[in-house]
């Protein structure tokens, strides 16, 4: 054979035998991993705590709820309107600047803030 088709062989089989020894990787990590989980879905406590890990980081506020913005209120529209801007952290949790959407002017967030006053009236 000639140097030049031996060489191609070479790097031929090499490149077959990099293919093989991935596809055998997969098969045996596919065999090796299937089943480890879908029998642990009967297990209560195996859900609670993958339940636990998937909470989302925060919680919306829903202003249903009067009593909750009374406190508020009454600290007066000036401070409620600064905090709703520039974002708070206080006792009852923390508000994003802007209510996290920065991508808002002002004046369509001092709507929202009149509006969730409107909707929290006794």
């Amino acid at each position: 054979m000639s140097t030049r088709n031996q060489r191609f062989y070479d790097s031929f089989m090499l490149i077959l035998g990099l293919f093989v020894g991935v596809l055998v990787g997969i098969i045996f990590m596919k065999a090796f991993s299937a089943g480890t989980g879908a029998e642990q879905l009967g297990d209560a406590a195996f859900r609670d705590a993958t339940n636990e890990r998937i909470q989302p980081i925060d919680r919306v506020a829903l202003i249903g709820d009067p009593r909750a913005w009374t406190p508020r209120v009454a600290q007066g529209q000036e401070l409620l309107r600064e905090r709703v801007i520039y974002g708070y952290q206080g006792e009852q949790g923390i508000m994003a600047p802007k209510g996290g959407r920065p991508d808002l002017s002002d004046e369509e967030i001092f709507e929202a803030l009149d509006f969730m006053l409107r909707q929290a009236q006794p």
